[in-house]
């Protein structure tokens, strides 16, 4: 997967980049959730990973009608493989 290779190398801004194409196909990836929050994490810009955690979680929950499974620590403190179960 393109997301981890460019995470694994550091290359964040590439990483939010193609997280943003993501959701663009798939507004609800938990995937391109994970590399995003996680990418500004990592670049200690919690700021803007907050912030689209939090915009994510209010579409999901009018769009869906449910809470979102995972909160904002969830996602940061796992791996990806803990939301793909691969």
């Amino acid at each position: 997967f393109e997301l981890d290779k460019l995470f694994n190398a550091q290359d964040y801004n590439t990483v939010t980049a193609l997280a943003e194409t993501v959701f663009r196909i798939d507004p609800y990836s938990d995937i391109a959730l994970w590399y995003f929050l996680n990418a500004y994490h990592r670049q200690k810009k919690d700021d803007i990973a907050m912030k689209k955690y939090y915009l994510f979680t209010a579409e999901y929950s009018r769009d869906m009608g449910t809470e979102y499974t995972y909160s904002y620590q969830d996602i940061i403190r796992s791996d990806v493989k803990d939301l793909t179960g691969k």
